[in-house]
């Protein structure tokens, strides 16, 4: 009899090797749920060059996640994945807005929606406990991934985006809208200065309060003394910069930061949870953002 040969293979290459099966187990669940993907509502119009609509099936989707993944992995944290899009369980259950170009087909701005008329779980419970939140009265929606292509960033566009946004709030007849708001900084007197700043000039009423989850915590925010002292050694004008256009464009329409920020080490930034309440916007907001 042959005597049993020895396993010649590096622990490097078996490592490699269940790398590499593991990708590829990936990569084909990731092909089959495209395939298969539907929207949950569906609507369409036209905007000059532009069509604005709910992703419709596998190959839209899959040029939203590519978006998300150029501008969430390339653009702001320069690194790169294997898949080449960003994608997580919570698409599964997400209707996918988005701004395609009519010349080229290209996706060049989204929103990932997910609302309480077909889903449980949210995003934001990742990182922050939003329990008395789900049990505010009325449908309600999660925003998220937002992004626009670079090339293409400006006001106008995400006024287009609001446009769509507006018709999936009709459509769903969402009252609340919520979602993370993220600043892209990971100093946590920076973090400080602008959360207090926010709850000075935007208070938000009891009953929208929520906390982060405790692994998401900013220890030193537990301390009043902390924030106190940090908030007052720097310029309103200078913490007003801080403000990312997008959370601007919530303020202004009266939404709400609903308490202390999450660290979120995964993606480098500090997120607020923030929380709209289309019944009390204001007459002048709803006709300029169609909500």
């Amino acid at each position: 009899m042959f005597a049993e040969m020895p396993n010649l293979q590096s622990p490097q290459t078996k490592k490699t090797k269940r790398i590499s099966s593991a990708v590829s187990t990936v990569i084909k669940d990731h092909v089959l749920w495209l395939k298969y993907f539907r929207p949950k509502i569906r609507f369409q119009f036209d905007y000059g060059n532009y069509v604005v609509k709910t992703a419709e099936n596998g190959e839209e989707l899959k040029k939203i996640l590519k978006l998300r993944y150029d501008v969430f992995f390339k653009e702001y944290r320069e690194i790169e994945k294997h898949l080449q899009i960003d994608m997580d369980r919570f698409d599964l259950f997400a209707d996918h807005l988005a701004v395609f170009k009519k010349d080229t087909g290209d996706c060049i701005a989204t929103y990932r929606l997910i609302a309480t008329l077909f889903a449980k779980k949210f995003y934001s419970q990742t990182e922050f406990d939003i329990s008395a939140i789900l049990k505010l009265p009325g449908a309600k929606l999660e925003l998220g991934r937002a992004c626009v292509d670079r090339k293409h960033r400006n006001s106008g566009m995400m006024l287009l985006l609001w446009k769509g946004l507006s018709e999936y709030v009709r459509l769903s007849d969402a009252r609340y809208l919520f979602g993370c708001s993220s600043i892209k900084t990971m100093d946590i007197r920076e973090i400080a200065d602008l959360y207090v700043y926010l709850k000075t000039q935007y208070p938000v009423p009891g009953a929208f309060r929520v906390r982060p989850l405790k692994k998401f915590r900013i220890k030193e925010f537990s301390d009043e003394k902390y924030l106190t002292e940090t908030s007052v050694k720097k310029p309103e004008q200078d913490i007003k910069r801080m403000i990312p256009a997008l959370m601007m464009l919530y303020l202004r329409v009266g939404a709400h930061i609903c308490g202390e920020p999450a660290l979120d080490r995964k993606f480098h930034c500090a997120d607020f949870f923030t929380l709209l309440d289309t019944s009390k916007m204001s007459k002048k907001a709803e006709r300029k953002y169609n909500l």
